[in-house]
């Protein structure tokens, strides 16, 4: 019971100190923490701020970077099993890079 006194006397007192203060945009703050039409919210929505943790977001991109450009060196050898080395002119070639009509000896 002492404890809701006290509050009713800071509170009192609190109203003596500030009556000579008088606040003039009560009703924009309202509306801006309590919206009521749509509009109202969806520009409280549209106004909110967003925080970036910057340290899982660079992680993410160094990972996404390291596996896209990691990928590129990846050779498909699947295809190699079927070519063949030849030789033209003194030189190698692959089977299937060599042309028979201007590669004659």
């Amino acid at each position: 019971m002492k404890r809701f006194d006290e509050q009713k006397t800071l509170r009192r007192q609190l109203n003596e100190e500030l009556s000579s203060y008088e606040f003039s945009r009560k009703d924009e703050v309202m509306k801006r923490t309590h919206p009521k039409s749509f509009g109202e919210q969806f520009n409280n929505w549209w106004n909110k701020e967003v925080t970036i943790p910057l340290l899982p977001v660079g992680m993410a991109v160094i990972l996404l970077f390291s596996v896209g450009t990691g990928s590129m060196f990846i050779v498909d050898n699947k295809d190699d099993a079927k070519r063949i080395m030849v030789e033209k002119g003194g030189n190698l070639f692959w089977s299937d890079l060599v042309r028979d009509e201007g590669m004659d000896e």
